[in-house]
C-alpha cells in the first residue's frame, strides 16, 4: 500500500507595527546649504512604504532621493539641498495587504538669510534725527541692537529706529547698529563728522502782526530751514558695511 505524503505550506503576513519616523538632525538647517535624511522604520512583511509632505502625496522633485533597506524594513528620504518648502510636517505610510499605518509627523527648522545686508539710516525731522536700522525676510527673524552715545540701546527685530534730539553732540559720534542670526552676524556704522546740532538762537516774538507771519511762526520756519540745511550741507556721513560670518 502505497503511502502519500502531503505537505501543507503555509504563508504568514505579518502585520505592520512599530512605525516611526526620524531625521538625522533637529537643529537648524540653512536653505540651499544644508541637507537632511529621514529615516522611516517598520516592522512587519511585504511591506511598502510611501512618503508625504504637509498631508500629501511627496512631489517629484530633483533634490528628494528615496531609497529602501530591507533588514529591518526601512526607507530614506535624503532632502539635498533643502528649501523653505520643506518645513514640513513629513511622514511616511507603511502597508501591507494586512494594514496601513502612517508614522509620527517631523517637521524641520528651516533657516534663510535675511534680504540683502543689514542697513543702517538717517532721516531728519523736525525734533530731530530718526536713526534707524533694518535687516528683514530671515528666519528666524535677526535679533537687532542700535547704540548712539547718550541713548539707551534698542533691540528689536526687522527693522528699529530711535530719535536723537536736535540738541545732542552729534560731532565725531558713531551710531551702530548689529545684527545677529544664528550666530551669524552684521554690522552697519554712521559716523557724524559736523559739529553738532545746536538749535539756532530764536527771535524775538515782537515781529509786526500786519506784516504777515508772528515771531513763533518765523521762530519755527527758521529752525526748519536751518536746522534742514546743516543736515544736507555739513554733515558727512560714512556708512561703513561690515559683515562677519560664522557657519
Amino acid at each position: 500500500m502505497g503511502h502519500l505524503l502531503c505537505f501543507l505550506l503555509l504563508v504568514f503576513t505579518a502585520k505592520v507595527s512599530a512605525v516611526s519616523l526620524t531625521a538625522n538632525t533637529t537643529g537648524w538647517l540653512w536653505e540651499d546649504e544644508d541637507y537632511v535624511s529621514l529615516n522611516c522604520l517598520a516592522s512587519g512583511s511585504d511591506i511598502s512604504f510611501s512618503w508625504n509632505l504637509d498631508g500629501k502625496t511627496l512631489p517629484l522633485s530633483s533634490r528628494y532621493n528615496i531609497s529602501q533597506i530591507g533588514s529591518p524594513p526601512s526607507s530614506i528620504l535624503t532632502i539635498s539641498p533643502v528649501s523653505r518648502l520643506d518645513k514640513g510636517p513629513f511622514t511616511c505610510s507603511v502597508n501591507n495587504e494586512m494594514n496601513n499605518v502612517t508614522s509620527n509627523e517631523v517637521t524641520l527648522k528651516l533657516a534663510w538669510r535675511p534680504e540683502g545686508d543689514l542697513q543702517c539710516t538717517v532721516e531728519p525731522t523736525g525734533e530731530g534725527l530718526w536713526l534707524g536700522c533694518g535687516w528683514k525676510g530671515g528666519n528666524p527673524n535677526p535679533l537687532l541692537i542700535q547704540r548712539f552715545p547718550g541713548y539707551p540701546g534698542h533691540l528689536g527685530s526687522n527693522y528699529i529706529a530711535m530719535l536723537v534730539r536736535r540738541d545732542s553732540d552729534f560731532h565725531g559720534k558713531e551710531f551702530i547698529c548689529e545684527g545677529e542670526q544664528l550666530e551669524r552676524t552684521s554690522q552697519c556704522v554712521v559716523r557724524f563728522g559736523c559739529a553738532d546740532y545746536a538749535s539756532p538762537t530764536l527771535p524775538p516774538d515782537d515781529v509786526n502782526p500786519s506784516e504777515g507771519l508772528s515771531g513763533g511762526e518765523i521762530a519755527g520756519f527758521v529752525i526748519g530751514v536751518i536746522f534742514g540745511l546743516t543736515i544736507i550741507i555739513t554733515i558727512t556721513v560714512f556708512i561703513t558695511l561690515r559683515r562677519k560670518r560664522e557657519i
